[in-house]
């Protein structure tokens, strides 16, 4: 169980006005829910069970000052099991960062399989507003990288 994963999860949910977010790596499994109605108390539930976490939140739901907000981002996910590389090599700058514009087809970041260096291209124009794996972190196929903002969902 990686609490801090738990956190960002959470936050990501609140951020996003979202009201639920699942997300699943290997036998780990971190389901967050926010209430319906936008209801704050500020607790949060955490529940584990053989090989699953399951978290459930009641929280203030930011991002609700426009009532239920629904999630207009787009997330890319990871087509490879292998390891993730923000840049092209040690020392140069990142393909994108939090807030960077991207177009469709635009590399955002590489993951390495089998000694092979796949570019991970955005599938839609928009914003970067999270990135979800750290620099070197191994990730599964299916898992979540990036979540975009398209261009044509901005308000």
């Amino acid at each position: 169980m990686d609490l801090k994963r738990i956190r960002a999860l959470i936050q990501l949910a609140k951020d996003e006005g979202l009201a639920e977010i699942e997300y699943q790596k290997g036998s780990e499994r971190i389901s967050v829910r926010l209430p319906q109605g936008g209801a704050a108390n500020g607790s949060a539930g955490i529940g584990a069970q053989t090989g699953t976490v399951a978290g459930a939140v009641a929280g203030s739901g930011a991002g609700a000052g426009s009532g239920a907000a629904l999630d207009k981002s787009h997330t890319v996910i990871s087509p490879f099991v292998g390891t993730f590389y923000r840049a092209p090599s040690p020392g140069v700058p990142s393909f994108v960062d939090v807030g960077s514009l991207v177009k469709r087809g635009q590399t955002l970041c590489i993951v390495e399989a089998m000694k092979l260096m796949n570019e991970i291209e955005a599938d839609c124009d928009g914003r970067i507003v999270d990135i979800l794996v750290a620099n070197g972190e191994a990730v599964e196929y299916g898992e979540a990288l990036f979540k975009i903002e398209p261009i044509a969902a901005r308000a």
